[in-house]
């Protein structure tokens, strides 16, 4: 059989409106929407996406050679049609321009595609070995109902991040354990109360701050509870940004 992209191209993905999201970033855009047609001599992909109004479309030419994960492991180039027609993506797109027949085009460049599968939730269960059809919910809970010391297991992408939160949990330990409980780090998910999930993201030019994908979230046997979720902007080595506050707010809420 035909090698095939990442878990979320296997997962059969409902064909229901999706809000397009334009973020941007040091490096150029992201769209987020459903793919509606790809080319493979022009390498031209084309996504639609809800706004005010009604349906939108945008179109942008992938980078040559790009290449993508297997589930073997193993990368090799991406083409067109490894890319389901309806599979929900989010493109990053920078504006750029090169000299066709004399003249100067602009066009959208794609340097990278992520298939973000059936829900928000698809990366976050490929990052935790899950299948895709695993049972996520948001619990939204303000508070800890949990024994003492806290056990948290960390999977965050960017070190500076990781290295931030772990120092702010030796501050925590010094100075608010005797009142609010202690924090231990733990080396494996199994031995944890919840989880610190954190996306890499892009370090915006200005002020050091790094966007990024963060989730506080309790694995169980049967689902996944997502205590806090947010698209969060974090100065690496401040150790008090959100993903602390968010920690911080729950180990001090009355049980």
């Amino acid at each position: 059989m035909k090698q095939i992209l990442t878990i979320a191209i296997l997962i059969p993905f409902l064909l229901t409106a999706v809000l397009a999201q334009k973020r941007h970033g040091d490096s150029g855009d992201r769209w987020t929407g459903e793919v509606v047609s790809t080319n493979e001599s022009t390498r031209e992909i084309v996504i639609q996406f809800h706004a005010k109004g009604g349906s939108e479309r945008f179109s942008g030419i992938l980078a040559e050679g790009y290449k993508a994960r297997m589930n073997n492991g193993t990368y090799r180039e991406l083409r067109m049609s490894d890319i389901p027609i309806g599979m929900k993506v989010e493109l990053f797109v920078a504006t750029t321009s090169e000299v066709v027949g004399g003249q100067r085009v602009s066009f959208n460049r794609i340097s990278r595609i992520e298939f973000l599968g059936r829900d928000e939730y698809a990366w976050l269960r490929a990052t935790l070995g899950l299948d895709q059809s695993f049972p996520v919910r948001l619990e939204d809970s303000t508070k800890f109902a949990l024994a003492r010391p806290l056990k948290i297991y960390l999977h965050i992408e960017d070190k500076k991040i990781k290295n931030s939160f772990i120092g702010w949990t030796i501050k925590w330990n010094r100075e608010q354990a005797v009142k609010f409980g202690a924090i231990d780090i733990v080396s494996t998910a199994k031995a944890a109360d919840v989880l610190i999930v954190v996306r890499r993201g892009t370090t915006l030019p200005v002020g050091g701050l790094t966007a990024a994908d963060a989730f506080l979230i309790r694995q169980k046997s049967n689902e996944v509870a997502v205590l806090w979720k947010d698209h969060v902007f974090v100065r690496p080595d401040d150790g008090g940004g959100p993903i602390e506050k968010a920690v911080e707010k729950r180990l001090k809420a009355k049980p």
